[in-house]
């Protein structure tokens, strides 16, 4: 198998904590290299719960992308972020991975 393919996963409440244990992890040729939530509390659970290294968390999607090697984003956001984010990975060049409707209007 070829070199894995890093991702930055945006999202670390309930559904992207299950998202990190129970997915990503499980899915061969698939590295998370960083984790992005705007909340303190968030990413202290993550911390806790999935054993994910500190310096790796960040509260925004620009300042992941700035310090790791990343091909791509996984976004396990509420749907209200879903167009922020991918509007951040295409400024900054990454294919995005949003796991439900892309955005709450076809608007």
């Amino acid at each position: 198998m070829g070199q894995a393919v890093r991702i930055i996963q945006v999202g670390l409440g309930p559904w992207g904590r299950n998202w990190a244990k129970n997915v990503v992890s499980a899915v061969p040729g698939v590295e998370a290299v960083a984790w992005v939530d705007p909340s303190p509390d968030a990413r202290a659970q993550a911390v806790a719960d999935l054993a994910i290294p500190p310096d790796r968390c960040f509260d925004t999607l620009e300042q992941a992308a700035a310090a790791v090697e990343a091909d791509a984003v996984l976004g396990t956001v509420a749907l209200a972020a879903h167009v922020e984010v991918a509007e951040v990975c295409i400024a900054l060049g990454k294919h995005l991975l949003i796991e439900k409707p892309f955005t709450p209007t076809a608007a």
